[in-house]
């Protein structure tokens, strides 16, 4: 392994090292390198110490986390926001953070095989991998979308809608609907991919949703089309050791993102009605680090106490027409207490790791935090080798895109640790409960030797560490 140019480590290696000579280079002080050198340091570290032991969920929060973060300082510096004492402070925070959130991860045994929650795994796998589930669900998914564009009076309109238009804050209960769909026919149609010969089926699927996310101006929807298929292929080569496919694999997926992004930015600017890129980028994902700030000094710790991380997701499926109290998120409430955004505003500005977990809690509720995202992370991650092992591909995408929404904690959390928690169980539940309408859900009831699988289980997962 030592003799094999790590195309894949360069390119993360490179990244950290370009940012954080671009910082250098923008005349900050010392107080501010200093933090931001600790910070990028760790990140870097832990992104490939786990990128190599395949844990797929903290790989990708530590990369998103360190993209959202250092760009967002890069900015700051360049705009000359704040004192270097508030930012290097952040950084600090952000720091302790991330030892909180590895030392849990770390620690916290987690080799146990539940033997009901293998069973519905199984279920889940053999449910994804069945074609008939697949077509089933496409027509459902096809269904909600003819009532969607009867709802906004008519394909004419619903292609023209602007992205605020479409995601109007009070019918995200439709959103989540949506969501829970989308995930189940991406799912079914990955495993179908993977399992059947003929990959026709899957591949026009996958287009139709291309198109249609193209449609909507979902940039997320657009780079996460093939992440999931991408990091099981990485995840594949891994197990097998065949390391010069995985340099490639990695390499094409960096030029693919490259493309992708410049359409998705292509796109978003459509869909948005403005004619600059920099300000939605500045609008929505790279802004964590200020809007953070900024509710700190407009706050006081724990405030909100626990409104946006814990009731705000528990209820966001509930319609606003029924309950027209309900709460609202951070990301909209500074939209009008900090930046002064009329009441009809319906987009919202990305809190912050930090600025949502001091608004809930303070700053004890960071480090809280910080260990129970690493516990539940650590349990996807562990999910996702054991189903690669035992060969449910199903179950095993399903888990990954458990993990990939855990990459949206850094810039935008909005209460996304119980949204994880909550998207999982419902996502579960809704598959099951389709399943059954379709047709093809039998639940797996026989023995699987769980007690000798779980051993050889835990003997090739200690192993790895």
């Amino acid at each position: 392994m030592s003799k094999i140019l790590r195309i894949d480590i360069v390119l993360i290696l490179a990244f950290e090292g370009f940012l954080t000579s671009f910082a250098l280079l923008s005349s900050a002080s010392m107080s501010e390198i200093l933090p931001l050198v600790i910070f990028s340091s760790i990140c870097t570290a832990a992104t490939i110490r786990y990128y190599m032991r395949r844990r797929v969920g903290v790989t990708y929060f530590f990369l998103w986390l360190m993209i959202v973060y250092l760009i967002g300082f890069v900015r700051l510096k360049y705009w000359d926001y704040f004192s270097p004492d508030v930012l290097s402070a952040n950084l600090l925070w952000l720091t302790a953070f991330v030892l909180s959130f590895v030392f849990f991860y770390e620690m916290i045994p987690c080799h146990s095989v539940n033997p009901r929650l293998e069973r519905i795994m199984d279920s889940l796998n053999e449910i994804y991998g069945s074609f008939r589930f697949l077509l089933g669900v496409f027509l459902v998914y096809i269904l909600f979308y003819a009532f969607e564009i009867v709802e906004s009076g008519g394909a004419v309109h619903f292609v023209g809608m602007s992205y605020a238009e479409r995601h109007d804050p009070s019918s995200s209960y439709l959103f989540f609907i949506k969501t829970l769909l989308k995930s189940s026919l991406l799912i079914s149609a990955y495993t179908n991919f993977i399992e059947r010969r003929s990959k026709l089926v899957p591949i026009l699927i996958l287009i139709l949703i291309f198109l249609l996310s193209t449609v909507e101006g979902s940039t997320g929807a657009l780079i996460g089309l093939l992440v999931p298929i991408v990091v099981f292929f990485v995840l594949d080569r891994l197990k097998n050791r065949k390391l010069l496919q995985l340099n490639w694999i990695v390499f094409a997926a960096v030029i693919l993102l490259a493309v992708v992004v410049s359409y998705t930015a292509v796109v978003r600017t459509k869909r948005s009605g403005s004619d600059d890129l920099s300000s939605l980028v500045y609008g929505r994902t790279f802004d964590a680090l200020e809007n953070s700030i900024r509710i700190t000094e407009t706050y006081e710790p724990g405030e909100h106490l626990g409104l946006n991380i814990i009731v705000y997701p528990a209820v966001n499926f509930v319609p606003r027409s029924l309950w027209p109290e309900k709460p609202i998120g951070l990301g909209r409430r500074i939209m009008f207490d900090i930046y002064g955004a009329p009441s009809y505003t319906s987009v919202s500005f990305a809190p912050g790791l930090l600025g949502e977990f001091y608004a809930d809690f303070g700053y004890f509720g960071i480090l809280v935090f910080g260990s129970l995202f690493g516990l539940i992370l650590k349990r996807i991650d562990y999910g996702i080798l054991r189903s690669l092992n035992a060969g449910r591909v199903g179950s095993c995408f399903l888990l990954l895109s458990l993990a990939l929404l855990s990459s949206n904690i850094p810039n935008s959390p909005q209460g996304y640790l119980l949204r994880l928690i909550i998207t999982g169980i419902f996502q579960i539940i809704f598959t099951l409960i389709l399943a059954r309408i379709i047709g093809c859900f039998k639940l797996t009831n026989k023995k699987h030797g769980l007690g000798s699988k779980s051993k050889k289980e835990k003997t090739m997962l200690l192993k790895e560490r």
